[in-house]
Parts: structure tokens; C-alpha cells; sequence
């Protein structure tokens, strides 16, 4: 829980992403820090998996996933668009990804090599796709699949 200090230093961003966020995923109990951004953690539910992070940058919204994968939520530069509309919009696609991923809908495919990470990627769960190779992992929200 944000102190009122840190609340009042929000930047429009941040405030539009955790309106979407109360609103769609209501039974979420988020950890909500404040450094110089919001920071937005949902604790693993399995711990292979690991933590779904967010931060709020100002300018668009980073998803985490583990220490595997993060990706972008960009408050898209479209011409004639209100800077709100375009936040509201950025919020509500990373929101919609993080409850994607949490219903089991979303894979994040981890590569690695000799033991470290060197790429990440996410598929829908029903997609066809090649079963992973001996160096590659399927995590689920659930844990590895």
C-alpha cells in the first residue's frame, strides 16, 4: 500500500494503470511500491515462474515475468489522440496481458544456454507450436508446463 506522499507523486501514467488494474483484476493483491516510479509486484504463485513486476515509467508500462521475459506497453504517439486516452490505452493492454497470463492463456518460452538466459518469448497457450527443446522451458503462470 502506497503512502498518501507517494500517491501524490504519481505521474498520470501510474494513476491510469492501477485504475485499470483495480478494475480487471480485483481479486489481485498487488504489492505497490514507490522508488522513483511505481513499481507493481504480484507474488509467483509458483516459484519457478517467478514474480509478475511492473513499472510505471512515465511513458509506458513495463511488464516483468520472472527473470526471464519483460516486455512494453508503449503510450503510443498517435496524432490526435489525447495524452490520457493513449495512458488509459497503455494501461489496459499490459493489464490485459498480466490477466492473460494469469488465466493460463500466455507462455513464456525461456531459452537458455550453458545455463543463463539468452532469450525469452510469449505464445498463446493454444497456438501450435513445436514441444521445447532440451534447452528451452514453458512456464505457465501455474509454473514450468
Amino acid at each position: 500500500m502506497l503512502q498518501p506522499k507517494d500517491e501524490a507523486r504519481l505521474d498520470s501514467l501510474a494513476r491510469a494503470f492501477r485504475t485499470v488494474c483495480r478494475q480487471r483484476l480485483s481479486d489481485v493483491q498487488p504489492r505497490e511500491e514507490f522508488t522513483d516510479r511505481l513499481v507493481v509486484t504480484v507474488p509467483a504463485l509458483h516459484p519457478e515462474t517467478g514474480d509478475i513486476v511492473v513499472w510505471l515509467d512515465g511513458d509506458e508500462v513495463t511488464v516483468g515475468i520472472g527473470e526471464y521475459f519483460h516486455c512494453h506497453f508503449e503510450t503510443d504517439e498517435a496524432e490526435g489522440v489525447p495524452q490520457a486516452e493513449r495512458e488509459r490505452l497503455a494501461a489496459e493492454r499490459a493489464v490485459e496481458f498480466i490477466a492473460s497470463f494469469m488465466a493460463g492463456s500466455i507462455v513464456v518460452r525461456v531459452r537458455r544456454e550453458r545455463g543463463r538466459v539468452v532469450s525469452a518469448g510469449t505464445h498463446p497457450v493454444d497456438t501450435q507450436r513445436s514441444a521445447p527443446d532440451a534447452d528451452e522451458t514453458d512456464y505457465l503462470w501455474s509454473g514450468p508446463r
